[in-house]
Parts: C-alpha cells; sequence; structure tokens
C-alpha cells in the first residue's frame, strides 16, 4: 500500500519518487526512477595522455557521486535496521577491494601517467558496476519481502 508520492528534483537523478513504504514500516524511502548517469565516454575528444588522464579523472569523479548517492538510497532504505551496521561494512570492504584491486591492475606499468590513467580507468569501471548493483539492490529486496509476504498470507 504506497501511502504517498511525491514527485521532486533531486541532485544529477532529476525526477525521484517519495514513497512510504507498507504501513508496517511507516517510514518514507527515496528512490530513484531512473538508471544513474554511468558509462559514460569522457574521453571522445582526448589526443594527449594528459588529455586522457583528465577525462579519465572526470569519469570517475561521475562514478563516485553515482555510488554514494545509491549507497544513501539504500542506507535510508536499511536505517534502523539490523542489516544497517552490516551494510556499512560491506561497503567499506568494497572501498577497500576496490583500491587495492586498481592499484594492482595499474602496478605493471612504469609511467606514471599511464599508471594513473589506468588506476582511474579501474576505479570508474569498478564504481560504475558497485553504483548499478545498488541501484538494483532495492527493488530486489521489496520484490522478494512483497513474494515472502504472500507466501505467509
Amino acid at each position: 500500500m504506497i501511502n504517498l508520492v511525491k514527485v521532486t528534483k533531486f541532485g544529477f537523478l532529476g525526477v525521484l519518487s517519495l514513497i512510504a513504504l507498507e504501513s508496517r514500516s511507516a517510514r518514507a524511502e527515496i528512490l530513484p526512477l531512473e538508471k544513474p548517469p554511468l558509462f559514460i565516454n569522457f574521453c571522445e575528444k582526448a589526443k594527449t595522455p594528459a588529455d586522457m588522464q583528465a577525462c579519465t579523472q572526470k569519469r570517475f569523479e561521475n562514478a563516485a557521486q553515482a555510488l554514494n548517492t545509491q549507497f544513501q538510497y539504500v542506507q535510508t532504505f536499511f536505517r534502523n535496521t539490523p542489516h544497517q551496521e552490516t551494510l556499512t561494512l560491506a561497503q567499506n570492504s568494497w572501498i577497500e577491494y576496490r583500491n587495492l584491486e586498481c592499484a594492482f591492475e595499474a602496478g605493471f606499468f612504469e609511467e606514471e601517467i599511464a599508471k594513473r590513467t589506468l588506476e582511474l580507468g579501474c576505479l570508474s569501471r569498478l564504481t560504475e558496476e558497485r553504483a548499478m548493483v545498488l541501484f538494483q539492490f532495492v527493488p530486489r529486496v521489496r520484490s522478494q519481502n512483497n513474494k515472502t509476504d504472500s507466501n505467509t498470507k
């Protein structure tokens, strides 16, 4: 049962829907209506290694912003539940994995600008993938909960 729907503007995602959860939870959740803007090729016009590094940095910043937004949505969904602490621990562990993986991938190159560009590319790729996982997470949990609820009736 949806108690409230309010359309609003929020950051780069544009239109969002403020939806109150089923009456048993009585808390409002903000969920995106569209996928975050990810996997954008910022390097189409790059001509030099410095250009490549700059555009790859821009891609990473875009991905990091999307990831932070998606993580905040999931955090809101699990606020004041036993899963909140696990979510935070999982995210912190994922960040550590991402940073180590990308340092490893870039570590084979000696030229600093190539090394940093490859590291940023890896950071971008993994961050975009994680943002999509989080974007899809809340609807999956809700869908599963709805199936469970209908099976228990």
